[in-house]
């Protein structure tokens, strides 16, 4: 029994997915999500097109060696007013930049024979042979504008993005989640209201197919474009992932509960007018909130932001990010985890009412 079901499934499954690849659906979504996560790009690529070496420094001492070096033209140094401002700015940051703490009295802080080492700092995503070059051409400056040797220890010192500072990573995140999320719910209600409209899904159920196994096969085929859509959205904003197994699991669940909900409503209203007609509706509240979510700082209403993670976009958006942090902690992603799973569950359930229903009809 076990193994015609998955014989059955396989097969329908096998062939919409063969039917997308030959009339280039797949493709499609290949080159839009490519479109989308490339528009994303586009405000960073405008802002780096500056390629002078830059670095982000926090001197409390207020240096006449700093500021005298903010002025060059060569290179750029620009200032920011506390640690945790230049922690922010730069783990966020879509470009290599150096981050540089001045100690108070700089550059007279050890005996004149001694060498001065500063705490540099760079986002966790840059290359060693770029930061290397970075901390050489800074090291160089800082030694003759001070007169003596200046090292920069980066030893550890990799920074990650913050949860709550808007930056490249909740672009990142906002842009993988949207694209996600919209090709499985734009293509999944059509799955079903083509079989209804072109008759084939009565054919079907003349066969040993039942509605059940049109329903699995059909999400089958909705969770592998949502995979060609997750593929080239992660390969686009691969550097800023770091707990990956976080990442698969947020996109799994949220493409589980858009393509249910799509494959629910193309069950329920059956024609690919009216399907297509309701799905803006849908699209509104279901994708909103996940895009909300990227650009709400620290700033906004904590109820407010609390308020976008029990939606599931918005829950998915919340564990994009935290799948880029440093570390995480179980009390700021099992919250939004739960929520996501429990959507997703939720939309199952009622697929399952739906198809018992159907089944029950016929």
């Amino acid at each position: 029994m076990i193994q015609q079901t998955l014989r059955i499934v396989g097969a329908i499954a096998a062939k919409d997915i063969g039917d997308a690849i030959r009339n280039r659906t797949t493709l499609s979504v290949i080159l839009g999500t490519l479109v989308l996560m490339l528009s994303s790009l586009a405000m960073p690529l405008l802002t780096n097109l500056d390629r002078r070496p830059t670095a982000l420094v926090v001197d409390p001492g207020r240096s006449p060696v700093i500021l005298a070096l903010t002025t060059r033209e060569d290179f750029r140094l620009r200032l920011a007013r506390s640690d945790e401002e230049m922690r922010e700015r730069l783990g966020g940051s879509t470009a290599l930049a150096l981050g540089l703490i001045i100690p108070p009295g700089f550059p007279d802080t050890t005996p004149d024979s001694g060498t001065v080492t500063l705490p540099g700092y760079v986002p966790h995503w840059a290359s060693k042979d770029d930061v290397a070059a970075l901390s050489v051409f800074f090291e160089a400056r800082l030694t003759e504008a001070a007169g003596r040797p200046v090292a920069i220890d980066l030893v550890g010192n990799a920074l990650y993005p913050s949860p709550t500072a808007f930056g490249g990573h909740t672009m990142a995140a906002s842009a993988s989640g949207v694209a996600i999320l919209t090709v499985g719910l734009a293509l999944a209600a059509n799955l079903l209201t083509e079989e209804n409209e072109t008759r084939t899904l009565d054919a079907l159920l003349v066969s040993p197919a039942r509605y059940g196994h049109v329903v699995v096969a059909k999400t089958l085929t909705g969770l592998f474009y949502c995979g060609c859509a997750a593929t080239v959205a992660f390969l686009v904003n691969a550097r800023w992932f770091v707990h990956w197994g976080l990442a698969l699991t947020a996109t799994l669940l949220g493409a589980i509960f858009v393509v249910i909900l799509g494959l629910l409503l193309g069950s329920l209203i059956g024609s690919s007018f009216n399907a297509n007609m309701w799905m803006g509706l849908v699209a509104l509240v279901v994708l909103v909130p996940g895009f909300a979510g990227s650009i709400l700082g620290a700033n906004t209403a904590p109820a407010v932001r609390a308020a976008m993670t029990w939606v599931p976009s918005g829950a998915m958006n919340v564990l994009l990010v935290h799948a880029m942090l440093g570390e995480i902690r179980i009390a700021a992603w099992g919250p939004p985890l739960a929520r996501l799973t429990a959507g997703a569950g939720l939309i199952v359930a009622l697929m399952v009412w739906r198809v018992r229903r159907v089944e029950r009809h016929r």
